[in-house]
């Protein structure tokens, strides 16, 4: 027998004994599934609840546990929970996923939530006599004082302030309008100055800091101001 001959034979015993051993696998697959065909040809409405094992409802979220210096993913799966543990050492803040999970140190975050909510500091105590004297001076109000009060009091409540001195919307926009490219302190001081020369009998020092408590405390105020 020639030598290319008997290739092409063992070729053909390797190939069928191959094909056995696929219809082998087949036969055992096929005996393995009857049980899920068989079931499949039922109509399921037939079977009594109490006889089908109840699985809770999982989600296909996966869970994000920490323990110590540990994170553990746990993430469901068809046949059960595969979870993969990440040991962490000294980190604070740690970004898991696409959904951005922020796990923070706990005892920091409550620094944090402690220094937010704590109180501004209170101004300092003002002798009662100088609040009195200051909330019932007649004294007319002068350019010193405006500069004063545009400086230091005038932020963020800028136009509630000068609402309250006795300034209508629209001439504290006015105002703006004129000089708002100067920033907040000149735009106060020129309604201060407009508000003091509409009303120069009235404009006194009792009358403007009496507004200025409406806002700040008035040992702040009073503080400022001579009476």
């Amino acid at each position: 027998m020639s030598n290319s001959r008997k290739k092409k034979n063992d070729t053909e015993a390797v190939v069928a004994e191959a094909m056995r051993e696929v219809n082998m696998a087949m036969r055992e697959v096929a005996q393995a599934t009857a049980p899920l065909r068989k079931m499949s040809n039922k109509n399921l409405h037939d079977i009594e609840s109490d006889s089908l094992p109840y699985h809770e409802p999982v989600s296909s979220e996966p869970k994000i546990e920490t323990k110590g210096g540990a994170i553990q993913i746990k993430k469901p799966g068809l046949f059960g929970n595969s979870s993969t543990t990440i040991n962490i050492q000294s980190a604070q803040n740690i970004q898991i996923g696409n959904n951005n999970t922020m796990i923070i140190n706990s005892s920091s975050s409550r620094r944090m939530r402690t220094r937010d909510i704590s109180p501004p500091p209170k101004p300092a105590k003002v002798d009662k006599e100088i609040v009195r004297q200051v909330l019932a001076s007649t004294r007319l109000l002068e350019d010193t004082d405006l500069n004063m009060v545009s400086s230091k009091f005038m932020g963020k409540q800028w136009r509630r302030t000068l609402r309250l001195v006795g300034l209508e919307d629209i001439e504290i926009e006015s105002k703006y309008q004129d000089y708002y490219s100067n920033g907040i302190k000149e735009i106060s001081y020129q309604c201060l100055k407009y508000w003091k020369q509409k009303n120069p009998d009235t404009a006194t020092v009792s009358h403007l800091a009496k507004a200025l408590c409406e806002v700040f405390h008035p040992d702040e105020v009073c503080d400022k101001f001579k009476p």
